[in-house]
Protein backbone atom coordinates (compact mmCIF):
# COMPACT_ATOMS: atom_id res chain seq x y z
CA UNK A 1 0.00 0.00 0.00
CA UNK A 2 1.32 3.91 -0.09
CA UNK A 3 1.11 5.74 2.85
CA UNK A 4 -0.17 9.39 1.87
CA UNK A 5 1.70 12.38 4.48
CA UNK A 6 0.07 15.32 4.56
CA UNK A 7 2.97 18.11 5.49
CA UNK A 8 1.96 22.08 6.89
CA UNK A 9 4.17 24.56 7.11
CA UNK A 10 3.74 28.24 8.65
CA UNK A 11 5.47 31.07 10.11
CA UNK A 12 5.02 31.42 13.98
CA UNK A 13 5.57 35.15 13.92
CA UNK A 14 1.92 35.59 12.23
CA UNK A 15 -0.62 35.88 15.13
CA UNK A 16 -2.33 32.50 16.56
CA UNK A 17 -5.85 32.34 17.76
CA UNK A 18 -5.38 32.00 21.77
CA UNK A 19 -9.32 31.06 22.02
CA UNK A 20 -8.78 27.73 20.42
CA UNK A 21 -6.56 26.73 22.92
CA UNK A 22 -7.52 24.27 26.10
CA UNK A 23 -6.47 25.41 29.97
CA UNK A 24 -3.59 23.27 29.89
CA UNK A 25 -1.89 24.68 26.47
CA UNK A 26 -2.89 28.57 28.00
CA UNK A 27 -1.12 27.85 31.05
CA UNK A 28 1.92 26.55 29.22
CA UNK A 29 1.60 29.89 27.03
CA UNK A 30 1.25 31.43 30.40
CA UNK A 31 4.81 30.09 31.66
CA UNK A 32 6.82 31.01 28.93
CA UNK A 33 9.59 33.61 29.59
CA UNK A 34 8.89 36.47 27.01
CA UNK A 35 6.29 37.59 25.07
CA UNK A 36 7.92 36.36 21.49
CA UNK A 37 7.90 32.62 22.60
CA UNK A 38 4.47 32.96 24.06
CA UNK A 39 3.00 34.11 21.00
CA UNK A 40 4.95 31.56 19.30
CA UNK A 41 3.52 29.03 21.36
CA UNK A 42 -0.06 30.04 20.72
CA UNK A 43 0.65 30.47 16.74
CA UNK A 44 2.30 26.79 16.97
CA UNK A 45 -1.04 25.16 19.00
CA UNK A 46 -3.55 27.27 17.32
CA UNK A 47 -2.61 26.30 14.09
CA UNK A 48 -2.26 22.56 14.11
CA UNK A 49 -5.67 22.72 15.68
CA UNK A 50 -7.03 24.59 12.56
CA UNK A 51 -5.26 22.29 10.27
CA UNK A 52 -6.62 18.96 12.44
CA UNK A 53 -9.52 20.70 12.72
CA UNK A 54 -9.97 21.41 8.53
CA UNK A 55 -8.27 18.07 7.66
CA UNK A 56 -10.58 15.76 9.99
CA UNK A 57 -13.80 17.66 9.96
CA UNK A 58 -13.53 18.56 14.11
CA UNK A 59 -13.91 22.27 16.10
CA UNK A 60 -10.79 22.66 16.75
CA UNK A 61 -11.43 24.13 19.51
CA UNK A 62 -12.77 20.75 20.94
CA UNK A 63 -10.03 18.53 19.73
CA UNK A 64 -9.16 16.62 22.94
CA UNK A 65 -5.33 15.41 22.87
CA UNK A 66 -4.43 12.47 24.74
CA UNK A 67 -0.24 12.45 25.59
CA UNK A 68 1.31 8.89 26.40
CA UNK A 69 4.15 8.77 28.83
CA UNK A 70 6.22 10.45 27.27
CA UNK A 71 4.35 13.70 26.65
CA UNK A 72 3.64 12.99 23.07
CA UNK A 73 0.08 14.05 21.91
CA UNK A 74 -2.24 11.91 19.81
CA UNK A 75 -5.78 11.72 18.86
CA UNK A 76 -8.01 8.62 20.30
CA UNK A 77 -8.08 6.12 16.88
CA UNK A 78 -5.60 8.29 15.29
CA UNK A 79 -4.35 9.20 12.70
CA UNK A 80 -0.86 9.33 13.39
CA UNK A 81 0.05 13.26 13.98
CA UNK A 82 3.60 15.60 14.41
CA UNK A 83 4.24 18.94 15.04
CA UNK A 84 7.55 20.27 15.31
CA UNK A 85 8.75 23.89 15.31
CA UNK A 86 11.82 25.71 15.13
CA UNK A 87 12.16 29.75 15.49
CA UNK A 88 9.30 31.34 13.56
CA UNK A 89 8.54 28.39 11.45
CA UNK A 90 6.64 25.18 12.26
CA UNK A 91 5.86 21.99 10.25
CA UNK A 92 2.97 19.36 10.97
CA UNK A 93 3.15 15.86 9.47
CA UNK A 94 -0.16 13.62 9.53
CA UNK A 95 -0.50 10.16 8.12
CA UNK A 96 -3.88 7.88 8.49
CA UNK A 97 -2.08 4.37 8.04
CA UNK A 98 1.52 4.66 9.93
CA UNK A 99 3.06 6.11 12.36
CA UNK A 100 5.18 9.16 11.37
CA UNK A 101 7.39 11.99 13.20
CA UNK A 102 8.60 15.32 11.71
CA UNK A 103 11.60 17.28 13.35
CA UNK A 104 12.72 20.90 11.64
CA UNK A 105 15.92 22.76 12.66
CA UNK A 106 17.71 25.88 11.54
CA UNK A 107 20.95 25.47 10.52
CA UNK A 108 23.15 26.97 12.76
CA UNK A 109 27.20 26.32 13.70
CA UNK A 110 27.34 23.58 16.44
CA UNK A 111 30.84 23.00 18.50
CA UNK A 112 31.73 19.00 17.92
CA UNK A 113 31.76 17.95 21.13
CA UNK A 114 27.90 17.93 20.50
CA UNK A 115 27.97 15.67 18.11
CA UNK A 116 30.54 13.72 20.43
CA UNK A 117 27.99 13.47 23.19
CA UNK A 118 25.04 12.11 21.12
CA UNK A 119 25.74 10.63 18.17
CA UNK A 120 26.78 6.73 17.44
CA UNK A 121 30.08 5.88 16.73
CA UNK A 122 29.32 5.78 13.04
CA UNK A 123 27.83 8.99 12.79
CA UNK A 124 31.10 10.63 14.00
CA UNK A 125 33.27 9.08 11.56
CA UNK A 126 31.21 10.15 8.61
CA UNK A 127 31.43 13.76 10.01
CA UNK A 128 35.62 13.02 10.56
CA UNK A 129 36.16 14.19 6.84
CA UNK A 130 33.85 17.65 6.84
CA UNK A 131 34.26 21.24 8.44
CA UNK A 132 32.68 24.35 8.18
CA UNK A 133 29.32 24.82 6.54
CA UNK A 134 29.74 20.98 4.83
CA UNK A 135 30.14 20.01 8.56
CA UNK A 136 27.23 21.77 10.18
CA UNK A 137 24.74 20.52 7.30
CA UNK A 138 25.94 17.04 7.56
CA UNK A 139 25.55 17.41 11.67
CA UNK A 140 21.46 18.73 10.86
CA UNK A 141 20.76 15.66 8.43
CA UNK A 142 21.57 13.53 11.46
CA UNK A 143 19.61 15.32 13.73
CA UNK A 144 17.08 15.77 12.45
CA UNK A 145 16.53 12.37 11.19
CA UNK A 146 17.32 10.69 14.44
CA UNK A 147 14.82 13.33 16.28
CA UNK A 148 11.22 12.43 13.59
CA UNK A 149 12.55 8.41 13.96
CA UNK A 150 12.22 9.12 17.96
CA UNK A 151 9.39 11.25 17.27
CA UNK A 152 7.33 8.35 15.17
CA UNK A 153 8.07 5.66 17.70
CA UNK A 154 6.88 7.92 20.49
CA UNK A 155 9.85 7.92 22.32
CA UNK A 156 11.34 11.82 21.89
CA UNK A 157 14.96 12.16 23.64
CA UNK A 158 13.61 9.78 26.13
CA UNK A 159 15.55 7.22 23.84
CA UNK A 160 19.14 7.50 23.61
CA UNK A 161 20.18 9.74 19.99
CA UNK A 162 23.45 7.41 20.08
CA UNK A 163 21.50 3.85 20.36
CA UNK A 164 21.00 4.27 16.60
CA UNK A 165 21.87 5.13 13.69
CA UNK A 166 21.02 6.78 10.47
CA UNK A 167 22.57 8.73 7.74
CA UNK A 168 24.45 11.91 6.94
CA UNK A 169 24.43 11.95 3.19
CA UNK A 170 21.71 12.77 1.09
CA UNK A 171 20.51 9.30 0.93
CA UNK A 172 18.12 9.38 4.42
CA UNK A 173 17.93 5.84 6.12
CA UNK A 174 17.63 3.91 9.38
CA UNK A 175 20.85 1.54 9.81
CA UNK A 176 20.68 0.15 12.85
CA UNK A 177 17.79 0.71 15.76
CA UNK A 178 17.65 -1.82 18.91
CA UNK A 179 13.88 -3.58 18.39
CA UNK A 180 13.20 -2.05 14.94
CA UNK A 181 13.63 -3.40 11.33
CA UNK A 182 15.48 -0.99 9.30
CA UNK A 183 13.16 -2.03 6.40
CA UNK A 184 10.08 -1.12 7.64
CA UNK A 185 11.39 2.94 8.06
CA UNK A 186 10.87 5.17 5.62
CA UNK A 187 13.10 9.09 5.87
CA UNK A 188 12.46 11.79 4.16
CA UNK A 189 14.42 14.85 3.56
CA UNK A 190 13.21 18.19 3.95
CA UNK A 191 14.10 22.08 3.23
CA UNK A 192 10.94 23.39 4.62
CA UNK A 193 12.59 27.03 4.70
CA UNK A 194 16.02 28.82 3.89
CA UNK A 195 18.42 28.17 6.41
CA UNK A 196 16.29 25.54 7.65
CA UNK A 197 16.52 21.48 7.16
CA UNK A 198 14.42 18.55 8.52
CA UNK A 199 12.97 14.86 7.97
CA UNK A 200 10.23 13.18 8.32
CA UNK A 201 10.36 9.62 9.59
CA UNK A 202 7.42 7.14 8.39
CA UNK A 203 7.07 3.53 9.94
CA UNK A 204 6.13 2.65 6.37
CA UNK A 205 6.99 -1.13 6.37
CA UNK A 206 8.03 -1.69 3.17
CA UNK A 207 4.83 0.10 0.84
CA UNK A 208 5.52 3.19 -1.02
CA UNK A 209 5.00 6.94 0.69
CA UNK A 210 3.26 10.18 -0.80
CA UNK A 211 4.18 13.03 0.50
CA UNK A 212 1.32 15.72 -0.53
CA UNK A 213 2.10 19.80 0.58
CA UNK A 214 -0.52 21.28 1.95
CA UNK A 215 -1.52 25.41 2.60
Amino acid sequence: MTHRIDLWTWDLDRPGDEALLSPDEHARAAAFATGTLRARFIAGRSGLRQRLGAHLGLDPARIAFRYNRFGRPGLPGGPSFNLSHCGARAALVLCPTAAVGVDIETIRPIERAVATRFFAPAELRDLEALSGAAWDEAFFRLWTRKEAFLKAVGTGLDTPLASFEVTADDRPRLLRAEGQRVQDWTLIHLSPAPGTMGAIAVEARGGGVELRLRD
